[in-house]
């Protein structure tokens, strides 16, 4: 027998997630604290996907301008993370970082 997900049971989930990553990010990296604190926005202000609107956009200039400890999750160590350099076709170069599961999995 299938398994099938209602639409109330499927919104609920994705609430869900999205309440995690928004507290994850919140409490673990530096970057998504002060830009939620920067637009007055709490991890408690987010009840589901109807409040995305609320979550403000990070830009990639400002990420540029952090160094890499603010970017990440806290625990993690910039050297142990695999670093791949975008090409900077907009004028500036940006780095991603991945875990080695990351990197494998992609």
């Amino acid at each position: 027998m299938r398994s099938s997900w209602t639409r109330k049971a499927f919104d609920e989930f994705q609430g869900e997630c999205l309440r995690d990553l928004v507290r994850h990010a919140y409490e673990r990296v530096p970057f998504y604290r002060d830009l939620y604190h920067k637009h007055g926005l709490r991890p408690g202000d987010i009840s589901g996907i109807g409040d995305l609107r609320q979550l403000p956009i990070a830009l990639r200039s400002d990420m540029q301008e952090r160094p890499a400890r603010d970017l990440i999750s806290a625990g993690c160590s910039p050297e142990r993370l695999i670093a791949h350099r975008t090409s900077g076709s907009t004028g500036a170069p940006f780095t991603i970082r991945r875990t080695w599961f990351e990197e494998r999995l992609l």
